[in-house]
């Protein structure tokens, strides 16, 4: 549906964007996939990722946070745990 391809858009654009070394562009447009599919834990690892790049660690350990509660949510408690000692 829609969400999916807005998500695809942004994670397109962000990936451009990261790879080109624009790291505050990726970590806009990731965000963005955050607020529309905000269960969508992968897109936290990588937003902590960029963070980290740009020097934003308390940024960082939010991203992981919220990666690790919606890992216990779906009941992923291995995956909550890495992303808790990530962070």
């Amino acid at each position: 549906g829609k969400i999916k391809d807005a998500v695809k858009n942004f994670q397109s654009v962000a990936h451009h964007y990261s790879k080109e070394g624009f790291y505050a562009k990726a970590i806009a447009a990731y965000k963005k996939i955050t607020k529309i599919d905000p269960k969508n834990k992968s897109f936290y690892f990588l937003l902590a990722e960029l963070y980290i790049k740009e020097e934003l660690h308390n940024d960082a350990r939010e991203s992981l946070i919220i990666a690790a509660q919606n890992f216990m949510d779906d009941g992923e408690k291995d995956r909550a745990k890495e992303a808790y000692e990530k962070s």
